[in-house]
């Protein structure tokens, strides 16, 4: 894999765990400390996918 593929999948990775992080802080400062279950599972599922992201950008420099 060169440099540039790297650099593409770094770029949609950050991406779109920004937008995940997002997501997850705006439903915590809209229910401040009161989330609803479902929306519980949805911050579970971005930490879960968040992980998964971390995990490819760390491979990506091994």
């Amino acid at each position: 894999m060169d440099n540039n593929q790297k650099a593409a999948i770094y770029d949609d990775c950050v991406r779109e765990s920004d937008r995940l992080q997002r997501e997850n802080s705006k439903i915590k400062s809209e229910y401040a400390g009161n989330i609803p279950p479902h929306l519980q599972e949805v911050i579970r599922k971005n930490d879960e996918r968040i992980a998964v992201l971390v995990g490819r950008l760390e491979s990506l420099f091994k």
